[in-house]
């Protein structure tokens, strides 16, 4: 869908889905906003060119006072996935 409006159209579509993204990466320029634990409120909501490659959900959990238990778990179980799909 996403591909076929920007062929006849000027598009600004948002996601998380990294898959997404690197199937319309000959279509869309990829840009992503970063979090910054300096930044009241965690966001300087600055654009950045390029896709994003860290996730920012379970980190900005932790911050706004999560188990960091379960915020570790989940990082580490994350980790290791990424691990299992790269080698």
């Amino acid at each position: 869908m996403l591909a076929a409006l920007a062929r006849g159209s000027q598009v600004l579509a948002s996601t998380h889905d990294s898959e997404l993204q690197t199937l319309l990466a000959h279509t869309f320029d990829p840009f992503h906003f970063s979090e910054d634990p300096a930044v009241e409120g965690f966001f300087d909501y600055r654009l950045r060119s390029g896709a994003s490659t860290e996730g920012n959900a379970l980190r900005l959990l932790g911050a706004i006072g999560f188990p960091q238990a379960v915020v570790a778990e989940a990082l580490a179980t994350g980790a290791e996935l990424t691990r299992n799909v790269t080698s």
